[in-house]
């Protein structure tokens, strides 16, 4: 039991945070970092931002013929 505990720590440790970005022509590895001695903050959105960002991105995506086959 304990190898098997052991294995498990081991394996989820150490493993890297890692991204993929897939938008159907190229894919994007992106390994999120952080800086020694940085604040991190939360990203704050204004009023309406990411409903602006929703419609101009959706006007990039082409319709599926057939949407709930490419589901």
């Amino acid at each position: 039991m304990a190898p098997l505990l052991l294995v498990a720590v081991v394996t989820g440790c150490a493993t890297t945070r890692v991204v993929r970005l897939e938008n159907g022509r190229d894919s994007f590895v992106v390994t999120p970092s952080e800086e020694s001695g940085a604040e991190l903050e939360a990203a704050e959105l204004g009023d309406g931002e990411f409903e602006q960002s929703l419609v101009e991105l959706a006007r990039d995506v082409r319709p599926q013929r057939n949407p709930m086959q490419q589901a």
